[in-house]
């Protein structure tokens, strides 16, 4: 298995693992649910998500944090948000874990600005 991790540049000030790639995959659940499955197993209690979805309808981004990444996605497949209803299905194409909330939050604002999304589109090239 492939590993690919980002080192963040330490002028970023950013308390977060970048995670791309790491050896999840998604498999069928009920109700068209996501489920993720690591090769590495372990947990992610107490972890904070910047993530990176990818509209299979428009080919077009949308960013979040969460404290809860397969409910999350699942939440946005199912159309219970309003802001991307139109828009499903979706991919998670890219994800960085964090320690703090406070990092995920500052993360998605710094993404969602041009700089960051220059940087996303770099990154999943």
């Amino acid at each position: 298995m492939s590993h690919l991790i980002s080192i963040i540049p330490k002028n970023l000030h950013f308390e977060a693992i970048v995670c791309y790639n790491i050896g999840y995959t998604a498999g069928p659940a009920r109700n068209g649910a996501l489920r993720l499955h690591s090769a590495a197993g372990g947990s992610s209690k107490g972890m904070f998500y910047t993530y990176v979805l990818k509209s299979k309808k428009d080919n077009e981004l949308y960013i979040g944090w969460t404290d809860d990444l397969v409910s999350r996605i699942n939440e946005h497949n199912l159309g219970n948000v309003s802001s991307t209803r139109l828009r499903i299905p979706f991919a998670l194409v890219y994800y960085e874990a964090c320690l703090k909330k406070s990092a995920a939050i500052n993360r998605e604002k710094q993404l969602k600005t041009g700089f960051g999304r220059a940087y996303l589109n770099r990154r999943l090239k």
